[in-house]
Order: C-alpha cells, then sequence, then structure tokens
C-alpha cells in the first residue's frame, strides 16, 4: 500500500530506468506516454505500466498503481521501491557507530556530527587515492574531487541505531544494446567507493600488524588506497567518548547488468585501534606539512568590501569541545556560498589548514566549503 502522496514519489521517467536497469523485459514502448515493463523469465504474466507523460490527467494514478505492481511482482513494499529507485544510480556508504547512548537513548549532537564529518573525510581521501597512491594528500583538492564531495548526500538515518548512510551518487552513460553489457566498466564514483572499501581493510589490517615504535605496515599500505588523510578520518573518532567501535559498510547501486557490484564486507574498527590509527596519520603525514581540518559550523559573519569580490567570513564551530569563531579569506565563489548558507542558518563544511594567532582562529588554502542543509 502506498504511503506517500502519489505527488510525492519518484516520476515515471526514473521507475523506468530503474526496471531497465534491474534488467526488466521492455514488453511495450508507446513512448512519449507509457512503457510497460516485466520480469525476465517470470511465470507472472502481469507487468508494470509506467506512465512518463506528466500532463496527463490520470499521471499520478497510473504512477501509483505502477510503484503497487512492482511490489507486488519483487515481493517487498512500496517503500522499499521508492528507497531503491531513489538509490538506483548511487553506492551508499555506511558507517555505523557502535555507541553507549545516554539514558534517553541520545548521544551529544558534536558526537554526531565526527560520524558524519568521518563518512565525509574517507570518501575525500578515496577520491584522492583512487588514480594515484600518496602517503599524504595536502593542498587545494582536484576539480574532480571538489565536484565529487559537493554531489554526496547524507542518507536518512536508520530507525534505533546510529547508522549513517553517505548516498555517492553515480554517473551512468544511458543504457545502449553496447553498453548494457557485464564489466562495462566503472564511473569515476564507483573507483572512488571501490577504493574506500579496498583500503579500509587494508587500513584496519595495518593497525593490527603495527607495535610501538613500528609504524611501517601503515606505509606498505599506501599502495592500496590507505593515506594519511583516511587514517586521520578513521582515528579522530576516538575523540567520541561514547564509542566503542565503528563498522564501515557499502551498499552498491542496484544495477544488474551495467556495473557488476565488487565483492566486499563490512570492517568493523574497535576502539582500541582507533589511537594507533591516529598514528598511523601522523606517521604518514610529512613532518614539515600543514596538516588539513575538517570544520562543521555556522556562518555568523560576513564581510566584503563592496568594491571587491573576495570577502572573509566567520564560522561559529566546536575546538577541543569549546565553541570558537573561525575565520576564512574566501574567493568570489565561496563566499557567495556562504552567503547563501548564512541567510538560510545553514551548517557550512570546510576544509583547509588551521592557525591560531593568540585567542584568534583563522583557515588558510580552504579547498572547499559546501552547505550541509542536511544538518540543519
Amino acid at each position: 500500500m502506498i504511503t506517500q502522496s502519489p505527488s510525492q514519489l519518484p516520476p515515471g521517467d526514473e521507475l523506468d530506468r530503474f526496471l531497465q536497469l534491474a534488467g526488466w523485459e521492455l514488453v511495450a514502448d508507446m513512448s512519449p506516454r507509457l512503457k510497460r515493463w516485466a520480469p525476465i523469465k517470470s511465470r507472472d504474466q502481469r507487468s508494470v505500466l509506467v506512465p512518463l507523460l506528466e500532463k496527463a490527467p490520470d499521471y499520478h494514478d497510473l504512477l501509483a498503481a505502477a510503484f503497487e505492481t512492482a511490489a507486488m511482482l519483487l515481493g517487498t513494499s512500496v517503500a522499499e521501491i521508492v528507497r531503491r529507485v531513489f538509490l538506483a544510480r548511487a553506492d551508499v556508504v555506511e558507517v555505523t557507530a557502535e555507541v553507549e547512548p545516554a539514558v534517553d537513548g541520545t548521544v551529544p549532537i558534536l558526537d554526531g556530527l565526527r560520524v558524519i564529518q568521518s563518512g565525509f573525510d574517507l570518501l575525500e581521501a578515496s577520491s584522492l587515492a583512487h588514480g594515484e597512491r600518496r602517503a599524504y594528500w595536502g593542498g587545494p583538492r582536484p576539480r574532480q574531487t571538489v565536484r565529487l564531495m559537493e554531489r554526496i548526500r547524507l542518507g536518512v538515518p536508520q530507525v534505533g541505531s546510529y547508522v549513517i548512510p553517505v548516498v555517492v551518487p553515480l554517473t551512468l552513460p544511458e543504457p545502449t544494446p553496447s553498453n548494457l553489457s557485464i564489466g562495462a566498466g566503472d564511473p569515476y564514483e564507483r573507483s572512488v567507493t571501490r577504493t574506500l572499501a579496498t583500503a579500509l581493510l587494508a587500513a584496519r589490517s595495518a593497525a593490527e600488524e603495527s607495535r610501538p615504535g613500528d609504524l611501517r605496515p601503515f606505509q606498505d599500505a599506501v599502495a592500496q588506497g590507505v593515506s594519511a588523510n583516511l587514517c586521520a578520518a578513521i582515528g579522530d573518532l576516538a575523540n567520541v567518548a561514547s564509542l566503542t567501535g565503528v563498522r564501515f559498510s557499502v551498499d552498491w547501486a542496484h544495477i544488474a547488468d551495467l556495473v557488476p557490484p565488487p565483492s566486499s564486507v563490512p570492517v568493523h574498527i574497535p576502539r582500541a585501534l582507533l589511537p594507533v590509527l591516529a598514528d598511523g596519520a601522523a606517521f604518514l603525514t610529512p613532518k614539515d606539512a600543514d596538516r588539513q581540518v575538517s570544520l562543521v559550523g555556522q556562518v555568523e559573519h560576513l564581510d566584503r568590501a563592496e568594491d571587491e569580490l573576495e570577502g572573509t567570513i566567520g564560522i561559529r564551530t566546536s575546538i577541543d569541545g569549546e565553541s570558537r569563531m573561525v575565520y576564512l579569506d574566501l574567493s568570489e565563489d565561496l563566499y557567495s556560498r556562504a552567503v547563501q548558507a548564512h541567510d538560510h542558518r545553514n551548517q557550512v563544511l570546510c576544509r583547509g589548514v588551521l592557525h591560531r594567532q593568540g585567542r584568534r582562529r583563522s583557515m588558510t588554502n580552504v579547498s572547499y566549503l559546501t552547505i550541509e542543509d542536511v544538518l540543519s
């Protein structure tokens, strides 16, 4: 049964795309108004009539019926079909925080933000490493990485748990008879999540094999995508006092033929290994490197001269458990984003090199600043 209003369902062309990628058979093409799909090799003679013309008077009724029929033929709920359609073109990285919540079942919001930030930083590290292996990545990020980090989304956390889903949309070509075949190749985003799955397992192994004074296993793991950036993203979770461990897994996009999902298993890292991973990050970071950090906060200060394109902003954030204002000098593009976040009272996530001069804190070499409306 449909719990959403038909107007809140994904549009018919997205259901059409989902059924095509899922390997269903096109029984009848009545474009631009309708398409009829049926499961391949199904004994059931029923099919799904997908409406495509949103201006048609019966569009929403046909769309609701299409989702109900698809759910029945797949033996699941309409809500699950809606979820699959939304995620049909996305890998979902799940960060499971194993925590000891308060009596009322809550955890400090800053701890929750650290877990979300960990997922963000892990994907950035994997984006940097997917094409070239380095022990440490500093300085401005490549444009491809910045664009990916602006596209990833925070999914709906699972009820009754502390599972944070980070949604990575895949850029897929329109399917044609020539590319609908097994092994058609990885899109860039799938290469990133594949790199992440491999690097997480290698980072845990390096932490297990390391000994006090001997962190060389981390250097050996660089070839598998491990970097100081990736180790820091995990090791920083040691600052979450209630955390007893963390589990990472990837729910690969539900695509039957175009991109076969990699084979991977969840990677569990107990709390005892988090300080070792933090040490591994320090080991892999050059001694003269300016370490980049990620900050989440609210834009409270805006300052730009009338005849200038660049400007300065102040972000209210938490550093070492205390509320601090951090000032950033931004380019025209990033300053415009900050103004938008300020006007809508959205959180922002930024990354750069943090400096302290007396009581004043500032960030330079800002590699990105993105609006995190899901955190507001």
